[in-house]
């Protein structure tokens, strides 16, 4: 297996500055909880339902937790936090903020042996043009 790639130009503000081009994955398709449990199944001695049933346990225990200010590290996959942002404009640390902060994301940060495995990864540049 590989990733594909190709490029596109990067947006530029100065019509005279020099194209300048970046990579990006072409996406080959989507993996659903279900078929990562049909997978998963294969590989130990759980079940396809029990993969699923720890899935979701694990959804909800993630949202409980981050919900509590609580960073999420699973093992060698990586550290999940939230992002806030402001929704009005904040003058003066005094203000307490009340309503001007809110729920932005969730950031998710690879742990070092999911990077070092993704190393070794085929890259090609796709022969599909976007």
């Amino acid at each position: 297996m590989s990733i594909l790639y190709e490029f596109y130009q990067n947006p530029s503000t100065d019509e005279k500055e020099k194209r300048t081009f970046h990579p990006r994955v072409i996406t080959t398709g989507r993996v659903s909880t279900e078929q990562l449990a049909r997978d998963i199944q294969q590989e130990c001695s759980l079940t396809r339902s029990d993969v699923m049933g720890m899935l979701a346990a694990l959804a909800d225990k993630m949202v409980q937790s981050l919900s509590e200010g609580k960073r999420v590290y699973l093992e060698d996959i990586g550290y999940f936090k939230v992002n806030l942002q402001c929704n009005q404009e904040v003058t003066t640390l005094n203000d307490k903020g009340v309503g001007k902060v809110s729920f932005k994301s969730i950031s998710f940060r690879a742990e070092e042996r999911l990077k070092k495995a993704m190393k070794r990864t085929k890259i090609h540049r796709s022969n599909l043009k976007p």
